[in-house]
């Protein structure tokens, strides 16, 4: 692996694939097992969609900042993977500063409904957690990218959510990804009329390459963006109008009627009393090398400093990359680090 790859010598990850195309050594892997290095000198996105980070970039070809780029590829993979996540979903968000040289998080995760007690929720459901809506909580997502935008970024809600947007209308091509999830899927969105209606092609699983589109998603964001240009008053002013037509205006009522009307105990007074926090990150120092900030408890954030810092207990150099008793250590430290959290 001498000119295939540069090594981060304790974790083995790979930093930068080989650029020639011969390189075939005996014993060794070619090229075709890296993916290229991606280097530039002004900026760098990443998301889990190539289609995401595209959204991002965009962003950052037009000026924005980081903010506006991470806002816009959240957005997207709302659309892009709605197997993960959703607009109505959540948004753990972690900002560096750099000009304050802090970071904070976002706390975009929903609370659960007041009316969904303990026992409340046995009477109803006895100890079951049944599939879909009735076990919602309050969409925080929209508030927790609202919040960053508000506070760090420096475009509007219209701009960020035009590259969601026009996924949402135009669609994209379902990916292998998406249609392993769509085909383990398709049993229980049969059961869920309005998704089915969405995901699947009169009761089939779309075949691989087809187009999605998601033209209610489409308006509702068109809806939000149209709210935003409608309103009086400065940049703070218009995201405030995005928020109020989601958690208390039409879109939140629209919201409620439906979750109470499928068994949820989401209310109105849910969404419009609900506000996304922002809080100190959970932080830990790697043998004093790399300070390795997250969100804290309310997501799975603290498990990577907390394994983190139960592998400074332990020389993985010595170990050897990728062997049984180098990966034996990691899952280890991640059970321990995941059943504490």
């Amino acid at each position: 692996m001498k000119d295939a790859a540069t090594y981060d010598t304790e974790f083995g990850t790979a930093l930068q694939g080989s650029s020639d195309p011969t390189d075939k050594r005996a014993g060794e892997p070619g090229p075709s097992s890296f993916r290229p290095a991606v280097l530039g000198r002004r900026w760098a996105a990443v998301a889990t969609h190539y289609l995401a980070t595209g959204a991002a970039a965009r962003l950052l070809e037009a000026g924005g900042n980081a903010v506006d780029a991470g806002v816009a590829a959240g957005l997207c993979l709302g659309v892009l993977e709605p197997h993960m996540t959703n607009i109505g979903g959540v948004a753990p968000i972690v900002v560096y500063d750099r000009a304050r040289r802090s970071v904070s998080t976002v706390a975009g995760l929903g609370t659960w409904p007041q009316a969904a007690t303990l026992e409340a929720y046995t009477a109803r459901y006895a100890h079951d957690m049944p599939l879909g809506i009735p076990h919602t909580v309050v969409p925080g997502g929209m508030d927790g990218w609202l919040v960053a935008l508000q506070r760090w970024g420096t475009r509007g809600f219209s701009e960020v959510s035009r590259p969601a947007l026009e996924l949402a209308a135009d669609g994209f091509p379902i990916y292998p990804r998406m249609h392993f999830w769509l085909e383990k899927s398709a049993v229980d969105l049969r059961k869920m009329p309005t998704s089915a209606a969405v995901f699947l092609s009169d009761g089939a699983v779309p075949p691989p390459r087809s187009i999605l589109r998601q033209t209610a998603l489409a308006r509702t964001l068109d809806r939000l963006a149209t709210a935003e240009r409608s309103a009086d008053g400065g940049r703070e002013e218009r995201l405030q109008a995005v928020r109020d037509l989601f958690y208390r205006g039409e879109i939140a009522r629209e919201m409620a009627a439906f979750a109470q009307a499928h068994g949820s105990f989401l209310a109105y007074d849910d969404l419009a009393g609900y506000e996304a926090r922002v809080e100190p990150p959970a932080m830990a120092t790697y043998r004093e090398r790399y300070q390795v900030f997250a969100c804290g408890p309310w997501c799975q954030g603290p498990v990577l400093p907390m394994a983190l810092s139960i592998l400074e207990g332990f020389d993985l150099r010595g170990l050897g990359h990728n062997t049984p008793a180098y990966l034996h250590v990691l899952v280890e430290a991640l059970k321990l680090a995941l059943a504490d959290r």
